[in-house]
């Protein structure tokens, strides 16, 4: 146990912010500040530090060191995304004491070997389709707990229609989002004004897109700087991903008012409900007519009210969920379960 007694945990994760901001790893902080906040001695373990960060930083009051460290001070609990569960294969080997949680943020097939090969006393996945489709491929464990926590819902603050900016916006310009498509509507529909921004993965835009006379591309920018850069001149977000098992950016659209078109990926269809737009990102033309008629003003009204009221639907405590698990956790004893 951790000094005074306290329960210790360690969240291993890639990287995270200030270095980067994406969704997986910011759901993660999120739940980290949340053990903080409950009294736990909790941490994170990058395993990829930029140039600068190695000797570790504080985030938030959470403490943020290099992987290095994890051997030294094993946690009681040690929490890993599933595609980067080496941390948590050695605490299995080296420490039986030490309880594994493994977080899928989707199912894809580096998540489901990830949690078909590791020792685990919790699966925490950030949707019910992520955790159904790992069902599916038989990577679930019999008599290992599972639970679903959805990523913090942001706080609703719809942006005034009268002030609302005019651009269709894609956020994250990886050819995985949807880019390729992003493109094609911008060249096909070149009245439309749209808005990129880079992601924290994928690359920058791609020359073409960026020359276009109707696209403004932006670089990627911390979440907290998202309302300049991004909602306060977005009209409509566009999300035409090939995968999204929960979609950050879908939520905090809605939490502006902001209407939200997007591929029918079984995680979009659970995070925006009947708020969502859902095209096949393979028909450009119907993505394109439906741009069109969000342009109408009573069309827009209608889509924009589902949003905010989609948002304003949300448990507002799902922190709260993965904290009890963990305490719930902390308190059982060890169980063997090796493969």
């Amino acid at each position: 146990m951790a000094a005074q007694g306290r329960v210790s945990v360690t969240a291993s994760v890639v990287s995270g912010p200030p270095l980067r901001h994406i969704g997986s790893e910011l759901t993660t902080f999120s739940w980290l500040a949340a053990l903080l906040r409950a009294g736990f001695d909790a941490r994170a373990s990058i395993i990829q530090p930029e140039a600068g960060t190695l000797d570790g930083f504080t985030r938030e009051g959470i403490p943020v060191h290099h992987a290095s460290t994890l051997v030294a001070e094993m946690p009681d609990v040690l929490i890993c995304h599933a595609d980067y569960a080496y941390d948590a294969r050695f605490a299995g080997q080296h420490r039986p004491g030490t309880k594994v949680v493994l977080v899928a943020h989707n199912s894809r097939e580096n998540v489901e070997d990830g949690v078909r090969l590791t020792r685990h006393d919790l699966l925490v996945a950030t949707s019910q389709a992520t955790l159904d489709e790992l069902g599916a491929a038989g990577a679930l464990w019999p008599g290992v707990p599972t639970l679903v926590v959805h990523p913090p819902a942001p706080a609703v603050r719809v942006i005034n229609p009268d002030r609302r900016g005019d651009r269709f916006t894609l956020i994250n310009l990886a050819p995985s989002k949807g880019s390729g498509l992003f493109l094609k509507l911008a060249q096909l529909m070149p009245d439309i004004r749209f808005l990129g921004i880079e992601g924290g993965y994928g690359g920058p835009a791609t020359a073409q897109l960026a020359a276009l006379p109707n696209v403004r591309v932006e670089a990627h920018v911390p979440q907290a700087e998202m309302g300049d850069a991004a909602w306060r001149h977005t009209r409509v977000l566009l999300m035409p991903s090939a995968h999204e098992s929960w979609g950050m950016v879908g939520a905090e659209a809605l939490a502006h008012g902001i209407p939200v078109i997007a591929s029918p990926t079984p995680g979009l269809i659970e995070n925006l409900g009947d708020a969502g737009v859902f095209i096949d990102p393979a028909d450009t033309a119907q993505w394109a007519a439906a741009i069109r008629r969000m342009t109408d003003p009573t069309v827009y009204a209608k889509s924009s009210a589902r949003a905010a009221s989609q948002a304003a639907s949300r448990p507002k405590e799902s922190s709260q969920l993965f904290v009890d698990a963990i305490r719930r956790l902390a308190d059982a004893p060890p169980a063997d379960q090796r493969r």
